[in-house]
């Protein structure tokens, strides 16, 4: 099991592109902002703050058009968060990484802010198809939204509007009465977004609402509350929004009416929160208060083991390692662990030797290609990164990360061919 703390990349792009001229600066963001009536809006103030490093502040407001655009601005590994505020409405924003090679576009609608995804089942748990879903928003209840579900029971809709009531989802089939579940929108997951992907990057933030026939409406009691709560919390998550996540499974754990599955599975998301957010200490406690009840978890075990790990708690490490190998887990990657620690304590030549020897303990990982890769960059040894580079996105081409390294080779290469130019 390889430990988790691989230092965020640090930049997974920073100190490379650090080192090559040519790709220190983003393209930069363009984008427009549109009103509730989907008009443009002149004047409006775009901000746009370094995750990485807060000191870089930009503003920039929208022309006549309603259109912006701030180029040549530092690029940032951690993203930017980009926002603007319109009279009446939540403040609109997302965190997005610019791109190296082309300007990002982000386009700010109000109309366009939340989305609502799931499945509807019959009480046997399967999948009913064609089942019309109505989406009504409690702020605007003469104009309900449709959609209905395909073969596997499936629905989607979004471009919906930000609602401060909330909405209502309904669905009915023949012989059962209409199946309901109403859901606020949280502020904060509005503005989530992926800058990788293709086109225009609207902040839309898509809830999961499975809706199942035979089962009470959530929302009418203390029980189904608290179970919304927790999958809230699921969905703030799964948003990248660890603080909002774990606030929300904080109070479903603290309600006295929460069941127990839902209090099962809020405990979790609680350590796995912490975990995210670094708080190793607390996620230890919260691992094994999670153990205690639900003793056995092999993943539950393995976190407990990197954890203690990572804390330098010995005696517990190998502990909990036990019992996750009695579980069938399998520990693997030391030297690979090794070669972390040693580049995140500033010892590149150390890693680039581990990681070379864990490529040749595991031939078939490509994750030491890429810290191999890292280590080379540290040392200035470009071509060499550049290589290990192509071979881990050739082992793992859909990889989270794949569009940074593409760029991380982009910069690189344009650099090594400079520097052969001036020889």
């Amino acid at each position: 099991m390889k430990v988790a703390f691989r230092f965020a990349i640090l930049g997974a792009l920073t100190f490379l592109v650090a080192a090559a001229a040519s790709a220190q600066l983003a393209k930069g963001f363009r984008g427009k902002v549109l009103d509730m009536g989907g008009k443009p809006v002149a004047g409006a103030t775009v901000s746009l703050t370094d995750e990485s490093n807060p000191g870089n502040h930009y503003d920039v407001k929208t022309d006549d058009h309603g259109e912006y655009i701030q180029i040549g601005i530092p690029y940032s590994e951690k993203g930017y968060e980009v926002s603007v505020h319109l009279p009446g409405m939540p403040v609109l924003g997302m965190i997005a990484k610019p791109k190296l090679m082309t300007l990002t576009d982000l386009t700010f609608d109000p109309r366009k802010c939340v989305g609502f995804q799931g499945t509807v089942n019959d009480k046997g748990g399967r999948p009913l198809s064609n089942v019309t879903v109505t989406i009504t928003n409690l702020d605007d209840e003469a104009h309900p939204f449709t959609t209905k579900t395909d073969s596997k029971g499936f629905y989607k809709k979004t471009d919906l509007p930000y609602s401060d009531k909330g909405y209502k989802l309904t669905a009915q089939i023949p012989g059962e009465a209409p199946l309901s579940k109403s859901l606020a929108v949280p502020p904060q997951m509005v503005g989530q977004a992926d800058s990788q992907a293709e086109g225009p990057i609207h902040q839309v933030a898509v809830m999961v609402a499975d809706l199942k026939f035979g089962a009470p409406e959530e929302g009418s009691t203390g029980t189904s509350q608290t179970a919304s709560q927790t999958a809230e919390a699921k969905q703030m998550y799964d948003l990248g929004d660890y603080e909002g996540a774990l606030a929300k499974a904080d109070e479903a754990i603290a309600s006295k009416d929460t069941d127990k599955e839902s209090l099962k599975a809020a405990k979790l998301i609680r350590a796995t929160c912490l975990k995210k957010l670094d708080r190793t200490d607390e996620a230890i406690a919260a691992f094994e208060d999670y153990n205690k009840d639900n003793p056995g978890n092999v993943n539950v075990l393995g976190e407990l083991y990197n954890l203690c790990e990572k804390k330098g708690d010995k005696a517990k490490a190998e502990m909990y390692k036990k019992e996750f190998q009695a579980k069938g887990g399998q520990v693997q990657g030391a030297t690979y662990n090794e070669g972390v620690n040693a580049l995140n304590d500033g010892n590149a030549e150390k890693a680039v030797t581990l990681f070379q020897a864990a490529i040749k303990e595991n031939p078939a990982d490509p994750d030491s290609h890429r810290e191999l890769a890292r280590s080379y960059a540290q040392l200035g040894k470009f071509p060499e990164t550049i290589e290990e580079l192509k071979i881990y996105l050739k082992m793992k081409p859909n990889a989270d990360d794949a569009e940074t390294w593409k760029q991380a080779i982009a910069g690189l290469e344009q650099a090594v061919q400079q520097q052969h130019k001036k020889k």
